[in-house]
């Protein structure tokens, strides 16, 4: 996304946002699998909203056109680490992904030194429509049961 790079290095800042109605996420980390379709200019500010799609789509016509929902990747056997990477690319927002202990799944663990555990099952299950308003939970172990 040489765009991010050029809007920074001007000395503005930027916020990126989704340019269709799926409301995903988007991922800096993963900034170079995005396209630039649409910038508005933060009024007051030295800002920029970037509104972008994942760069195998096309841009919408507008700000805010339909774009069909991606799918729930398969993430069970995947490390966290890998399995988190992906749902964010997906587009759900990080604040609405848990890891929870496979043994127990009310029990919330932090990612980071569960990053190398499997991924033993997932809810909303693969395959399912991808929508920005559910919480994904991945239940996870060194070993899955």
């Amino acid at each position: 996304m040489a765009f991010m790079k050029e809007t920074a290095d001007s000395g503005k800042g930027f916020s990126l946002k989704d340019a269709t109605t799926l409301g995903r996420y988007i991922y800096p980390g993963a900034a170079d699998g995005y396209v630039v379709c649409f910038e508005k200019e933060v009024p007051d500010l030295e800002a920029v909203d970037l509104y972008a799609v994942p760069d195998k789509e096309n841009c919408p016509a507008r700000l805010g056109g339909k774009a069909p929902a991606p799918r729930v990747p398969d993430l069970n056997g995947k490390q966290v680490e890998q399995s988190l990477v992906e749902v964010l690319v997906t587009g759900y927002n990080p604040k609405r992904v848990k890891v929870v202990e496979a043994g127990d799944p009310n029990r919330v663990i932090e990612p980071k030194p569960a990053a190398k555990w499997r991924v033993c099952a997932q809810k909303p299950r693969a395959g399912t429509v991808f929508d920005a308003s559910d919480e994904l939970r991945l239940q996870a172990a060194k070993k899955c049961p």
